[in-house]
């Protein structure tokens, strides 16, 4: 999953960190280093959990906020796939335990090396840098429910993690 910029990695980090129960299970305190100074709006736009919902309260917001106009920027540069799959993964892995929540990182994971996403983000990043990656969707509202739920699925015996 490719975040080379804070500012996105700092929102999804917040979703993950302020979201998931395995997290709070190892004793994390959230508040101890502080309130995000975007928190409320953080909260604001990712509440729902629907992505395209999620999405487009992004793109209505970036239109008179420079903190989600940057978020859109940062977004679409991303890969769209990625952007799909984390946000299943921040609302799945709220239920799960930290084993649960290791397990369905792995299964990702691994199926994501397969992908011709994860080639071609490689291929920006290390062999021609500075080039504009070619994604296997142009936008993640392209992404199906379908393609997401691939990930999750679980993988042979032989090849699931164990914990």
């Amino acid at each position: 999953f490719f975040f080379n910029d804070p500012a996105t990695t700092e929102i999804y980090t917040e979703q993950i960190v302020g979201s998931v129960r395995c997290v709070q299970e190892t004793g994390y305190q959230r508040r101890v280093h502080g309130e995000h100074k975007n928190e409320s709006l953080i909260r604001e736009l990712f509440e729902s959990e629907k992505f395209e919902v999620a999405y487009q309260n992004l793109l209505e917001k970036s239109k008179d906020q420079e903190f989600a106009r940057e978020v859109v920027k940062q977004i679409n540069m991303n890969c769209p796939l990625s952007l799909r799959i984390i946000f299943e993964l921040i609302k799945k892995c709220r239920h799960l335990s930290l084993k649960q929540c290791l397990e369905m990182d792995y299964r990702i994971a691994m199926k994501f090396i397969d992908s011709k996403d994860f080639f071609e983000g490689l291929r920006c990043i290390f062999y021609e840098r500075g080039a504009q990656p070619q994604w296997s969707h142009s936008n993640p509202l392209d992404v199906t429910q379908k393609e997401v739920d691939y990930y999750f699925e679980k993988l042979d015996e032989l090849q699931e993690l164990k914990l």
